[in-house]
């Protein structure tokens, strides 16, 4: 009875101050919002954000000895991922970009210490100033629309990301609930030249909201296959 009368008092101050915790997360140490949804995620699926670590353990662990992983982590959030990937192969170079500026502290603190080149902006098939808008969405998420407000939006071509950071890079890990088609188009020189994996959410409801995909059954069926 007491804790369901607290509940909501718990919500609203969440909502007003949502205060910076340290959480453990398969092992990494990463400070989050206490609104952030991936404990609970990871509460209720175990092996949630375990895949793309194992995968890039399994990649360094075969790479020549003193040669380092590159990873471009795309939609970067808080750094969580990072910091995942670090504790599961430490020898491992970071490019992460992330477009919400609400993010950007957390991802320079959870980053601390890495090898990693932060870029700011918002990925696309252009390098061009657009009308985008970041759209916030619940639990530490955000995504990429057409902007209605006037908004304008910096978006860079990964091709170009990778001339200001010359890596040759071994991983694409792209999250950013639905804009991955114009990531992927702006990034045809990198993975036509570089063998590099690529680690991607596919949800066609985001990317038909906020990326604008015809997603209809043949396109989807072809992208399965």
């Amino acid at each position: 009875m007491l804790k369901s009368l607290l509940r909501p008092v718990f919500r609203a101050a969440v909502r007003v101050y949502d205060p910076i915790v340290r959480q453990n997360i398969h092992g990494a140490s990463v400070l989050l919002p206490i609104s952030h949804g991936l404990p609970r995620c990871i509460q209720a699926n175990p092996f949630y954000d375990t895949a793309l670590p194992a995968w890039c353990k399994f990649l360094a662990d075969r790479l020549p000895a003193a040669t380092r992983l590159c990873v471009i982590d795309v939609g970067a959030n808080v750094g969580d991922t990072a910091a995942l990937i670090a504790h599961a192969a430490p020898n491992t170079d970071f490019i992460c970009i992330e477009a919400d500026p609400a993010y950007l502290p957390l991802l320079v603190r959870n980053t601390k210490g890495l090898s990693v080149k932060i870029f700011a902006v918002a990925l696309g098939d252009k390098t061009t100033t657009s009308h985008m808008q970041i759209v916030h969405a619940r639990r530490g998420t955000s995504s990429i629309s057409e902007a209605t407000d006037g908004s304008e939006l910096k978006t860079m071509r990964s091709d170009d990301i990778l001339v200001q950071s010359p890596m040759a890079p071994d991983v694409l890990k792209i999250d950013t609930d639905g804009f991955e088609g114009p990531i992927l188009r702006g990034a045809k020189n990198m993975l036509a030249t570089q063998g590099t994996s690529i680690f991607i959410e596919f949800s066609p409801w985001h990317l038909e909201t906020y990326g604008k995909e015809q997603m209809g059954r043949e396109r989807l069926y072809d992208s399965r296959h």
